[in-house]
């Protein structure tokens, strides 16, 4: 089992790679609504079938700002604020902390940043990043959620501290994850990640693999 990104299914969809069998794989990574989908299009047009999908601290309705403490826009728009071409990786990471984001969240943000010359610059594209959030926030999934597709398990984590989600959500979701299986249909399940705010894979990271990887073992065994 190989860990690849969201680059690597793209390709494989583009050029008709064959999964499954020994060579499977696991796609960490962000699902934000919109892009993300109509990149990949329909899930059951894939050449192979996707088994497992994992959405982090995303709610799955329209986001309600006022639900959210707005850490995630005030990155971006700290982020898109700076020059193309920054100083060094240092600069960056100490800028961030002065601004007020946490020492850990900074210097992941630092560790997006690849050599240019005699400075640094962003090794993905801001304005994609802002333009998948906004998409992320004006979009719903709870279609999908209440209609899983057949052999498809949807795990949402929710992240204890995030303030974004509504007591409403929650409970819905719970339901959702107590509905009896049924062959025909997929099935949804809700894990809370203690001790992360949003970024989850920055605040709690042995926590979130100890929530995921038995589920990617588990599903490696059938």
């Amino acid at each position: 089992m190989r860990f690849e990104d969201l680059g690597f299914l793209k390709r494989a969809e583009r050029e008709g790679i064959e999964g499954k069998g020994e060579d499977e794989y696991v796609r960490p990574g962000l699902w934000r609504r919109g892009r993300d989908q109509r990149a990949a299009g329909s899930i059951d047009t894939w050449r192979w079938q996707i088994e497992q999908l994992w959405v982090l601290d995303s709610v799955p309705g329209q986001v309600e700002t006022d639900n959210s403490d707005g850490e995630v826009e005030r990155v971006l728009q700290t982020l898109a604020s700076l020059p193309s071409s920054l100083p060094s990786r240092k600069w960056v990471v100490d800028h961030m902390i002065n601004l007020g984001f946490s020492k850990s969240l900074s210097e992941w943000i630092g560790s997006n940043l690849k050599k240019d010359n005699e400075h640094v610059t962003w090794a993905f594209d801001l304005q994609a990043a802002i333009d998948m959030f906004n998409s992320y926030r004006e979009r719903s999934y709870w279609t999908l959620l209440e209609n899983p597709p057949k052999g498809l398990d949807i795990a949402i984590v929710q992240a204890e501290l995030s303030d974004r989600w509504l007591s409403d959500d929650v409970q819905r979701l719970k339901a959702l994850s107590r509905r009896e299986s049924k062959p025909d249909a997929g099935k949804v399940s809700l894990h809370v990640l203690p001790n992360s705010g949003h970024w989850v894979h920055v605040d709690n990271p042995k926590g979130l693999l100890e929530i995921m990887a038995p589920n990617f073992l588990s599903a490696a065994k059938i």
